[in-house]
């Protein structure tokens, strides 16, 4: 059990007490979906199941019986969100973690020391006070603006889940071995945040206790509570249009792996300096074998390998620019020939003049480059993230924004439609 002491107001009342949060464990997870496949958003899915109605396994990848579960659970969930302004799909998403959505425990939520009612829609409520009040104020300093119901800065719901459940520090470390800045982003190394939620975050690491409180000595295979939070629809990674979660790059999964490989503004010299996150993503992939484009000496500066490195890693789809049809893993033609082998996972949008009809993830390319489409997203000072090679125009991966001509040759827009 990892303890660490927050000062909360619970249940709206005025004593501040400190509550300490039990650390994530290890139990019998076998009766749940958690093929790397399985935690993707489906977009090929009819009507909006995912957000407005009921939760479906179709429209969210979850096994049926957490959708039974979470359908039967949620007017609670949903009442304890009107109480306390949090987002219903967070107290879902830990709820998920905590107990396995059980609705017969006194401690639904795990918050170590709650007294309180017993009934679920107290605890509930706890709950969404003890986010606000307790893990929001425990966030990084740029992470610490009360929780909406809905438009949260994905990051800041990370850092949340993260204090949420106790910062620990073994996690910050396993956030850089895993290629982010464990300063920034010590909640990616937490697999009680990002479990599965892509390639990168696969069956990661986990403290158990049974060899001390901070030393990771277990796997877990279970979906972190960011990635259940982004499956409900509850994040910004996928666009909500009419009340309907729509990516055109399942649950925002290829969109966050590209804005975490590439840097957040377009900058200046140097121009092929890689983000930390990168630059393992290419050294594990050459060490595979796997295309990464560029010239010598600089692999991965490349914009057919980042599109690639983008779609395979995030698990949107792990046989991007490879398949019997061209076993070459080449650049953007190959890449074209590629997605237009597979209409059943691409739709040909054809060209472009403008982002009004793009989804975040689409994908533009023509004979000589190829980018992607992110859309709005916080920190990311760009519409679209993309890198270029050559010896006058290399660039590592950065923001960039979408252009668009008419012309021959101009750039064709493809949307996956189908992950994995």
């Amino acid at each position: 059990m990892k303890l660490v002491v927050f000062t909360s107001l619970l249940l709206g009342q005025c004593l501040f007490i400190s509550l300490p949060v039990l650390a994530d464990t290890i139990t019998d997870y076998n009766s749940y979906c958690i093929e790397l496949g399985c935690s993707y958003y489906d977009p090929n899915s009819t009507g909006c199941d995912g957000v407005s109605g009921d939760v479906t396994t179709a429209s969210t990848g979850l096994s049926s019986d957490i959708v039974s579960q979470i359908n039967k659970n949620r007017p609670v969930y949903e009442q304890a969100a009107a109480a306390t302004n949090v987002p219903w799909q967070l107290l879902a998403a830990i709820h998920y973690r905590e107990t396995n959505l059980s609705t017969t425990e006194s401690n639904l939520f795990q918050i170590t020391g709650y007294s309180g009612p017993s009934d679920f829609l107290s605890q509930a409520i706890a709950a969404g006070n003890f986010l606000q009040h307790s893990s929001v104020p425990g966030n990084l300093p740029n992470h610490r603006a009360p929780l909406q119901q809905t438009g949260n800065d994905n990051e800041e719901v990370k850092d949340t889940i993260f204090s949420y459940n106790g910062r620990a520090s073994a996690y910050a470390q396993q956030a850089q071995q895993l290629g982010f800045n464990p300063a920034t982003q010590p909640y990616e190394g937490s697999p009680y945040v990002m479990n599965n939620f892509d390639a990168t975050h696969h069956d990661m690491g986990i403290i158990t206790g049974a060899h001390g409180p901070n030393v990771i000595d277990g796997v877990d295979t279970r979906f972190g509570a960011f990635t259940v939070f982004i499956l409900l629809g509850g994040g910004t990674g996928a666009v909500s249009t009419g009340g309907c979660a729509q990516s055109g790059a399942v649950a925002g999964n290829a969109v966050q792996t590209a804005i975490n490989y590439a840097w957040p503004d377009y900058h200046n010299a140097p121009y092929t300096k890689m983000k930390s996150s990168y630059a393992a993503a290419i050294s594990k992939a050459v060490a595979n074998g796997e295309y990464v484009g560029g010239i010598a000496g600089e692999p991965g500066i490349d914009c057919g390998g980042f599109v690639t490195r983008v779609m395979r890693d995030s698990g949107a789809d792990p046989n991007y620019n490879w398949g019997p049809h061209d076993s070459r893993q080449g650049p953007t033609t190959s890449q074209e020939a590629y997605m237009d082998a597979h209409p059943e996972k691409y739709q040909r949008l054809g060209p472009q003049t403008s982002t009004a009809n793009l989804q975040p993830g689409d994908i533009a390319i023509n004979s000589e480059h190829t980018y992607l489409y992110v859309g709005k997203q916080s920190g990311f000072n760009g519409n679209s993230a993309s890198a270029s090679v050559g010896p006058s125009s290399a660039r590592s991966p950065m923001a960039s924004n979408a252009y668009f001509t008419n012309d021959v040759g101009s750039f064709i827009w493809y949307r996956l439609i189908k992950a994995g």
